[in-house]
């Protein structure tokens, strides 16, 4: 897959704001050499559900749509914001965008917290029915101290 050019300070802080806008869109949105190679391994692989992570500046939103048109059913694992920042054009999350985000991709989400989940709802992408918090933690409270190392 090919990373969209959004994280070069530098060149975001020289370009021209339309040209951060449309590279933002690409990294967010649809990155067209990351479909077609997405497209061909679902092909070949044909896999039971399609498990993403991290999406930004790959084109995220465009690889989970293009999933679930070829029909896989898709989860994604959600660490922080990721699917707030796919919805945002550019900077802030469009009520408009963030409910089609939701209303039409019809994956799941794990999110480690609920923490992280309400910031997601709270900014503007309403995926809490398709969202199952499962932490990242276990709880050894009360668990047996190890004895034995390698």
């Amino acid at each position: 897959l090919r990373l969209a050019d959004v994280y070069d300070p530098y060149a975001a802080a020289h370009n021209r704001p339309v040209v951060n806008a449309l590279k933002s869109v690409e990294a967010n949105g649809v990155q067209a050499f990351n479909v077609h190679a997405l497209a061909d391994v679902l092909r070949e692989s044909d896999p039971d559900v399609v498990y993403f992570w991290n999406l930004i500046g790959l084109g995220g939103a465009g690889l989970m749509a293009a999933t679930q048109f070829l029909g896989y059913p898709w989860v994604m694992h959600v660490m922080d914001c990721v699917p707030k920042v796919l919805c945002e054009l550019p900077g802030k999350v469009r009520p408009e965008v963030g409910a089609t985000f939701a209303k039409v991709l019809t994956g799941r989400y794990l999110c480690c917290s609920r923490t992280v989940l309400d910031e997601i709802v709270r900014g503007g992408v309403p995926i809490g029915p398709q969202a199952t918090v499962i932490p990242n933690w276990v709880d050894t409270a009360g668990a047996p101290c190890r004895t034995e190392y390698r």
